[in-house]
């Protein structure tokens, strides 16, 4: 199962004064607790080989190679800023500082070594305020989409009286190339997606670095129409657009019948409240023809498997058999965590060599089978993703590689994908940080390294910087059935529209 989180869940908090409940600590209490950190990322995380085959560095060095920095920090602030540098290093989406709202998750054991008790959470919420503040101070948000390799302006905007316009091409920040600047800060940017087809990280959100202070300038060049515009930026300054640009939409769940089309569709913008669900599938097909259902998770966060496990099984005629292959870490400190012997024995993929860094955890048919009340469709249900897709999310994309009547159409996500578990939460015993981290790593079907991803799509449907343009400059409801049937590329392919 998976569990919903959001990297950047402390904005929902107000910046108030922290530091006063923050703890002081010594030199030899931050070594300690950066040396707790790093054993268990080491030895928990299962990250470190994808990172090295794939993404080209290596996970455990960046970490370890943080530590001599204590000998110049001087507060607790700039521990922890420290801290969350050495998770974001691991770039797996879960791995980061969590708030008290994870609190409970801590195991006995992690509860009993490092002293748990009720005032932490006043502590662990100081932390997340001081993270709101920080990220609440970059103000510098970029109208860009990165396309096919490119960083392409979706609207004219106008900075200090310069103007960039649309269809321009962000090609370099800060005297270096923008896909370089975004290497460079692998440590300081969450949540960083893959470009498989040009072998780099990218984001657009790259003017969020917290290695950056918000104060900080930075310069940026544009290219288009045979000219070139280099202009220098506030990190801490907004800027203007000839017309508003919307990122996201409220998350509303939908089902609809589409009497015109005999389809049955399915909004699910989190992986929660099947119950919603369950009925009007039922009231909306009960009596009527139906030849394709749409599950349309585009811009899901997570949340929990059972949820659309739920709506599938009440969807499907023939179970579904899940042979999922998941590994930990050989060195995990916790086989009973697990449910594995005291000495695992390596996991080797046929395909591709693993230096016996993992143990098998399970490998057992995981069935959806169909629920009581199904209602035995048998044509195809096609499930639309898009690059915002992630956890519980990537999980229910992963299924469809099990079965030839799921359909995922969209976008790659770039992001980690496949079957794992809620991330175990651990704090540090001086200074109080609450954090998680992947325990999982899923060899399902992984015939190289970059299987370990997940994201095949069966049927591609990228969009161009127009299409995206007209999508964030759209009024109303991106999921109402105006704009699907009218305007969305990827729902009207699935209908057979032109």
């Amino acid at each position: 199962m998976k569990i919903l989180v959001i990297s950047w869940f402390v904005l929902l908090i107000p910046a108030r004064s922290y530091g006063q409940q923050l703890p002081t600590l010594t030199k030899a209490q931050m070594r300690a607790d950066f040396d707790t950190l790093a054993a268990a990322l080491i030895r928990i995380n299962p990250h470190d080989f994808v990172r090295r085959r794939v993404n080209r560095y290596s996970q455990t060095d960046s970490i370890l190679a943080l530590r001599p920095a204590i000998d110049t920090i001087t507060s607790t602030p700039s521990f922890f800023w420290l801290v969350d540098k050495a998770l974001t290093f691991c770039q797996d989406g879960h791995t980061s500082v969590v708030d008290k709202r994870f609190y409970p998750f801590l195991d006995s054991t992690d509860r009993a070594r490092t002293n748990a008790a009720a005032p932490d959470t006043a502590i662990v919420q100081a932390y997340a305020r001081l993270y709101a503040a920080r990220l609440a101070a970059y103000k510098l948000k970029l109208p860009l989409k990165y396309i096919a390799g490119k960083y392409v302006v979706l609207k004219n905007f106008t900075y200090r009286g310069t103007t960039i316009p649309a269809k321009y091409v962000l090609t370099a920040c800060d005297k270096t190339t923008i896909h370089a600047y975004v290497r460079r800060n692998i440590g300081n940017l969450k949540d960083l997606h893959w470009d498989f087809a040009n072998q780099r990280f990218y984001t657009e959100n790259f003017t969020q670095s917290l290695g950056r202070r918000p104060i900080d300038r930075l310069g940026l060049t544009f290219v288009g129409g045979g000219r070139s515009i280099t202009r220098a930026f506030r990190l801490n300054e907004g800027v203007t657009l000839t017309a508003p640009l919307k990122y996201a939409q409220p998350r509303v769940p939908a089902v609809r019948y589409l009497a015109r089309y005999e389809a049955l569709y399915l909004r699910m913008p989190v992986m929660r409240d099947a119950a919603y669900y369950l009925p009007k599938i039922d009231s909306l097909t009960r009596g009527r023809p139906l030849k394709k259902v749409i599950l349309d998770v585009r811009d899901n966060p997570g949340g929990s498997d059972p949820e659309w496990q739920a709506i599938l099984r009440h969807l499907i005629d023939r179970p579904i058999v899940l042979r999922i292959t998941s590994c930990a870490n050989r060195q995990n400190p916790r086989p009973d965590r697990l449910g594995t012997p005291a000495a695992p024995a390596a996991y080797q993929n046929k395909f591709f060599d693993t230096a016996g860094a993992y143990q098998l955890v399970a490998r057992a048919p995981d069935t959806l089978t169909v629920d009581a009340g199904s209602i035995h469709f048998k044509g195809p249900i096609h499930v639309l993703q898009n690059e915002n897709c992630f956890s519980s999310a990537g999980s229910l994309i992963s299924t469809c590689q099990f079965s030839d009547q799921l359909i995922n159409v969209g976008n790659s996500t770039g992001w980690f994908a496949g079957f794992g578990s809620m991330p175990w939460v651990g704090l540090l015993p001086n200074s109080r940080i609450l954090y998680w981290t992947e325990p999982y790593l899923d060899f399902t079907n992984a015939r190289q390294p970059a299987d370990l991803f997940h994201n095949d799509v069966k049927i591609p449907v990228p969009l161009s910087a127009e299409e995206y343009a007209a999508k964030y400059s759209y009024a109303g409801d991106w999921y109402s059935p105006e704009y699907l049937l009218k305007y969305d590329k990827v729902f009207r392919h699935v209908l057979g529209l032109k």
